[in-house]
C-alpha cells in the first residue's frame, strides 16, 4: 500500500514536471513571437493604403533571410487577407492566415512540412486597421525536446518504481528489525518468567518509548500476579486454620461419648470457628466486589451527619471498653459519594480504633476543609503501629506485629477493604502511628 501511494506520488511529480517544462518551452516561443510581432509592427508604414516594411534592410538579417538557423518568419497581410510582403526566408511559401481571428492568436502550423508556431497581430496605425502581421518560428526543436522528455519520463517511471521498491524494502527490513526483536522476546515471556524484559533500542525514538511502555506493563502484571499469588496463599492459610480447628473439635466429639456440658462447649467452639470462616468469606467477597464493580451510585450527603449516624452503631462497644468518642463538628460539609463504600470505610476505621484501644481511652473524629479539599481525621490512643509496618498493613491478611501480641482477633482484611474502597471513591488515605501512643488516619477527598 505504501509503495502504491509513493508510486502514485512519483507519477504525479513526473507528469507535473513534464507539463511545467512543456509550458515553459512553448511559453518562451510565444514570448519570442510576441516580441517579433511588436518589433516589426513599429517598423511598418502605409503607402497608398497598403502596409509595408519601412526598412527593407531589416528583412535581410540572417534570421529573416535563412530558413535553417533559428529563423523568424514575418508576413504582412492586408485588411482583405492578401499577402503584401514577407521575409525572404519564406521564399515561395506563405504563412497560414485565418481571417476569422482579428485578435492575437497562437497555434501550431506547418511550413514546407516543418512544424512552426505562429501568431497573428492586427496592425493599427493612427487608430485605423490596415491589416495583419503574422510572425512564426520553428517549433521542431521545442517539440523534439518535449517528446524526448516525455519518452524519458515514460521509460524511467518503471525503473524509478523498481529502485523505490528495492530501497523501501531494504529500509523497511532494517527498520522492522527492532519490532521483530520485540515480538520475539514477547513470545518467550510466560507466567514462569515475567521478570524478563525486552531490550531497549539504542535510539530513543518511538520504538524506544513503546519498548519502555511494554516493559512497564510487564512489571505491573508481574506485581499484580505476585499479589494475587500471595493473596491466594494467605486466603488458603486463613481458611485452612478454622477448618482444621473445626475438624479437630468434631473428631474429639466422635471418639467417645461426652457429657452434655462437653458437647455444648465443643459445639460453641465450632460455632466460633464457623463465624470466623463466615467473616473471612464475607470480607473476601467484599474485596472482589469492590475491585470489579466500577459502576457506583453517587449521591449528596452531609458528612458529619453521616459519621454521627455510623457512630451510634458502635455505642455498645464503646460503652463496654469505657472509650469516649469525641465528634464535635463545627460546620456543614456536603459531599457527593457512594454511601455504601464510605460507610464501609468509616466502620472499618472506627472498629479498628476501638479494637486496638485500651479501656478508658479517647477516640477523636475531626472533619473540615483545607486548601479547598474535604478531610476526615480519626485519631485513637491505642497500641499503635511500627513505622516500618505502616505500608504493609494494607496488604490482605497482613497483621502488624504489635497487634498480634495483644491476642486481638482479626482477619487482616479490613484495611485492604478500606484502601480498595478509597481508591474507588477517589479518596486518599494517610496513616501516622507510634507504638504505644496511637494512630491517626486521615481521609482526603481528592476531587
Amino acid at each position: 500500500m505504501f509503495l502504491l501511494a509513493t508510486g502514485a506520488l512519483v507519477g504525479i511529480l513526473l507528469i507535473s514536471v513534464f507539463f511545467l517544462v512543456k509550458g515553459k518551452v512553448l511559453g518562451d516561443l510565444d514570448e519570442l513571437l510576441k516580441y517579433e510581432a511588436l518589433k516589426h509592427t513599429a517598423e511598418l508604414k502605409v503607402d497608398d493604403g497598403t502596409i509595408m516594411f519601412a526598412n527593407k534592410a531589416e528583412m535581410l538579417e540572417r534570421e529573416h533571410r535563412e530558413a535553417d538557423a533559428n529563423p523568424v518568419f514575418v508576413q504582412l497581410v492586408d485588411i482583405h487577407g492578401k499577402t503584401v510582403d514577407k521575409s525572404p526566408n519564406l521564399k515561395e511559401a506563405i504563412l497560414t492566415f485565418d481571417p476569422a481571428h482579428k485578435g492575437n492568436i497562437q497555434g501550431q502550423y506547418t511550413l514546407n512540412n516543418r512544424r512552426i508556431r505562429q501568431t497573428q497581430v492586427v496592425v493599427t496605425l493612427e487608430g485605423k486597421s490596415y491589416g495583419y502581421i503574422v510572425t512564426a518560428v520553428s517549433s521542431e526543436n521545442a517539440e523534439q525536446l518535449i517528446a524526448s522528455l516525455r519518452n524519458h519520463f515514460f521509460w524511467s517511471f518503471p525503473i524509478i518504481l523498481l529502485i523505490l521498491f528495492l530501497v523501501t524494502r531494504f529500509l523497511a527490513d532494517r527498520s522492522i528489525q527492532p519490532i521483530k526483536q520485540i515480538i520475539s522476546t514477547s513470545n518467550t515471556i510466560t507466567s514462569q518468567n515475567l521478570d524478563a524484559r525486552i531490550p531497549l533500542p539504542e535510539q530513543k525514538d518511538e520504538l524506544h518509548e513503546l519498548t519502555t511502555a511494554i516493559n512497564a506493563l510487564l512489571g505491573r502484571i508481574h506485581k499484580s500476579i505476585d499479589r494475587e499469588k500471595q493473596f491466594t496463599s494467605d486466603a488458603a492459610h486463613e481458611l485452612k486454620t478454622p477448618l482444621a480447628v473445626l475438624k479437630g473439635t468434631l473428631e474429639v466429639l466422635v471418639r467417645k461419648p461426652r457429657t452434655t456440658e462437653e458437647y455444648h462447649e465443643k459445639i460453641h467452639d465450632s460455632i466460633k470457628e464457623i463465624d470466623r470462616l463466615n467473616d473471612i468469606t464475607e470480607q473476601l467477597l467484599i474485596l472482589a466486589r469492590i475491585e470489579h464493580d466500577h459502576a457506583m451510585e453517587v449521591k449528596s450527603i452531609e458528612l458529619n451527619d453521616f459519621i454521627a449516624d455510623i457512630s451510634t452503631r458502635f455505642h455498645q462497644q464503646l460503652q463496654t471498653k469505657s472509650i469516649h468518642l469525641q465528634h464535635t463538628p463545627t460546620e456543614k460539609i456536603p459531599i457527593k459519594t457512594n454511601t455504601k463504600l464510605l460507610q464501609m470505610v468509616i466502620e472499618n476505621l472506627l472498629s479498628n480504633a476501638i479494637k486496638y484501644s485500651d479501656e478508658g481511652k479517647n477516640i477523636y473524629i475531626t472533619t473540615g476543609t483545607q486548601h479547598g479539599k474535604t478531610y476526615c481525621k480519626i485519631q485513637d490512643e491505642g497500641i499503635g503501629i511500627a513505622t516500618e509496618e505502616i505500608q504493609k498493613i494494607f496488604n490482605p491478611f497482613y497483621r502488624a506485629h504489635a497487634l498480634t501480641q495483644k491476642g486481638i482477633k482479626g482477619t487482616g482484611l479490613g484495611l485492604s477493604i478500606v484502601q480498595k474502597a478509597c481508591d474507588q471513591l477517589g479518596v486518599s488515605i494517610d496513616i501516622e502511628s507510634r507504638i504505644g501512643e496511637g494512630t491517626v488516619v486521615r481521609l482526603e477527598w481528592m476531587g
